[in-house]
């Protein structure tokens, strides 16, 4: 058998040849008697697989009804390529009916022939019922094609979908919009069941509106449903019958259908809008209250009846100067709220009290009020926010409190920090004034000592040694020797006076000035150490310098020096002195070891509280900068004349 393509159309097939049969398989060797099978064998099979035949082939024939079904059902909505593919699966159900080979033995040759007889017998009764069907729809074509001739294109353009049906929902015309519609390539194809493009759980509602059809005469029947197209598409409708009966004779249903495909998504839309702004009400912390015109409730949200520890059918439905339990502090609340809806001058932050009666609690709240935009079928409206902020207001006054407090002690802070500052400044000053008496008496004891060492001391070793000089060549050889070591070790002490004399205080400091002073030191500490210094002074005129000033410069640079020579392990070091109108800045340096900073600020034996304490007293700034590898660089700067710098101190990695 052979199915039509799409060029010859679904009537077009032709009668089944009938299947040449099939060898058997049994050979010559099966009338040996080595092959021979027990007579009661083959009997007590084909006894006990008569039954399980059956079923198979019970199931086998309603599988090829169903198919055959489906193939008639795509040749009425002239679809052949789903005929031509439901009928190869005929052919696939027929191979499929064929004898298999079970446990080497195959069925007889007569019960093979016999369901192919039948079989072919049902095809060619299908294809008969086919080609009268295909007969009758070529005609129902004709007579759509004389009759669109005859009424004109009105009805085949027109831009709705149209079908006529028969009480018994027969298609019996479409215009192309309805095909478009339905995804039906030819809309002239009559003679088939609406219900094939009714989605089954919408049959019901076709059947009702058949019925209301029948009953009502002359005036149009409505229904909605679903269609299912031929393209799987789901497209909800709505169906407009008028039933009428031309001529005295059947009665037709001629029926619109209006595509809601948008009008269903534009409702889904909106309904999804007002489930969501619903849900944004519901999920609004603060109460609120929908009001219509004549100011009785329509909507409160979760927050209203929380705050106002009330139910929601205890509240819409009521006036609001009605709702149970709520005792409002303004009397002329309703009065303004009707002044919003007639002006729709918004009402903002007016603060008013509600009394609880049944719990006796006072909230105080922020009123506001705006009038709702009126909408087509819909009053006014108008929505009031209740803002509770009885917290609020309780925080506030316990704010101001604590802040009146808070500002009182602070007043008493100020006036005992003022009154201390006051103490402490004297106490600096009065510390500043003993460490600056302090020094200049360290400085006059050591200028003292110093020219005692070198006037009384001095000048009696002198004489001690010209002594013994003197009595060398009064005595014999060997006491001359003795003399001559005496007044070598004599003027060894001597010698030792005069650098004692020299440290204590330098008179060439006193006799000659700063340059001369620290020219001098440099080379004695060379002598001393091996570590050559690099002096370099910019500026400097002693004559505007104090001899305290210049004393002080001389210290600190005595100082750093010894703390070079003692912790920096350098071979080298730098010193730089720059004066200017107001400043003498001295800049001490070398490439030593250096060492950690925030150690050093608080270790009391670290060298620099001599520096830091001469700086200070002098009103001047000290900046240390150092690091373990990295050297150290001392940086003092000290004001000229009364000290019009701040004393400060400063650490800097």
């Amino acid at each position: 058998m052979k199915a039509s393509d799409e060029s010859e159309g679904p009537g077009s097939m032709q009668t089944a040849r009938k299947p040449a049969p099939r060898p058997t398989s049994r050979g010559p060797q099966a009338d040996k008697p080595g092959h021979a099978v027990s007579q009661r064998g083959r009997r007590a099979r084909k006894a006990t697989g008569a039954s399980g035949r059956r079923q198979s082939s019970t199931s086998a024939l309603s599988r090829k009804t169903a198919a055959v079904t489906r193939v008639q059902a795509h040749l009425i909505l002239d679809s052949p390529k789903r005929a031509k593919r439901e009928f190869r699966r005929l052919v696939a159900l027929h191979q499929a009916a064929r004898p298999t080979e079970k446990n080497g033995k195959v069925d007889s040759v007569a019960n093979i022939r016999e369901q192919r007889q039948a079989l072919v017998r049902e095809l060619e009764s299908q294809q008969t019922i086919w080609q009268l069907q295909m007969d009758r729809l070529r005609k129902s074509v004709n007579e759509l094609q004389q009759s669109s001739e005859q009424d004109g294109p009105g009805y085949e353009n027109a831009p709705l979908g149209y079908v006529t049906l028969d009480p018994a929902a027969v298609v019996l015309e479409m215009n192309a919009a309805a095909a478009a519609l339905l995804d039906i390539r030819h809309p002239r194809i009559k003679g088939w069941s609406f219900t094939l493009v009714v989605l089954p759980t919408d049959f019901r509602i076709l059947l009702d509106h058949l019925r209301r059809c029948r009953v009502v005469r002359g005036r149009p029947v409505t229904s909605e449903l679903t269609l299912r197209t031929l393209g799987q598409r789901n497209v909800p409708v709505q169906i407009v019958t008028v039933p009428f009966r031309p001529d005295r004779g059947a009665l037709v249903y001629p029926t619109a259908l209006v595509d809601l495909t948008e009008r269903k998504r534009a409702e889904q839309v909106i309904l999804n809008a007002r489930e969501y702004a619903e849900s944004v009400v519901q999920a609004v912390p603060t109460p609120l209250l929908v009001l219509d015109s004549k100011l009785m409730v329509v909507r409160v949200n979760t927050a209203f009846c929380e705050t106002f520890r009330t139910l929601v059918r205890a509240t819409e439905g009521w006036l609001f100067e009605d709702l149970e339990g709520l005792d409002w502090s303004r009397s002329d609340l309703t009065g303004l709220l009707r002044s919003v809806l007639a002006t729709g001058t918004p009402l903002r932050a007016l603060e008013l009290t509600c009394r609880l009666s049944p719990l006796g609690a006072e909230l105080v709240l922020l009123l506001e009020a705006r009038r709702l935009e009126p909408r087509r079928g819909v009053d006014q409206r108008l929505i009031v926010a209740l803002e509770d902020v009885t917290r609020r207001k309780q925080a506030q006054v316990e704010r101001e409190r604590l802040f009146n407090k808070l500002q009182k002690a602070g007043a008493e802070l100020e006036q005992r920090v003022e009154e201390r500052t006051l103490e402490l400044q004297a106490v600096n000053r009065r510390l500043e004034e003993m460490s600056t008496l302090r020094l200049d008496a360290q400085e006059l004891e050591r200028r003292r000592l110093a020219r005692e060492l070198h006037d009384g001391v001095g000048q009696s070793l002198t004489a001690l040694k010209l002594s013994l000089l003197g009595r060398m060549q009064a005595c014999s050889e060997k006491g001359a020797k003795t003399l001559k070591e005496a007044a070598d070790e004599i003027s060894d002490v001597l010698e030792q006076i005069r650098q004692m004399s020299r440290d204590l205080r330098p008179h060439v400091l006193d006799d000659l000035g700063l340059l001369a002073a620290l020219d001098w030191h440099f080379t004695s500490f060379e002598t001393r150490t091996g570590i050559r210094i690099r002096f370099h002074h910019s500026g400097l005129n002693e004559a505007f310098l104090d001899p305290r000033l210049q004393t002080a410069v001389f210290r600190i640079v005595q100082e750093t020096l010894t703390n070079v020579a003692r912790h920096a392990q350098a071979d080298r070091a730098s010193v730089r002195l720059r004066q200017s109108p107001s400043s003498v800045a001295l800049t001490v340096s070398d490439q030593g070891i250096g060492f950690d900073l925030k150690k050093a600020r608080h270790s009391a034996a670290s060298g620099l509280s001599g520096i830091r304490e001469r700086a200070l007293l002098a009103h001047g700034t000290y900046k240390i900068k150092s690091k373990p590898g990295g050297g150290t660089t001392i940086t003092v700067e000290l004001p000229i004349g009364s000290g019009n710098l701040p004393p400060s101190d400063e650490f800097s990695l």
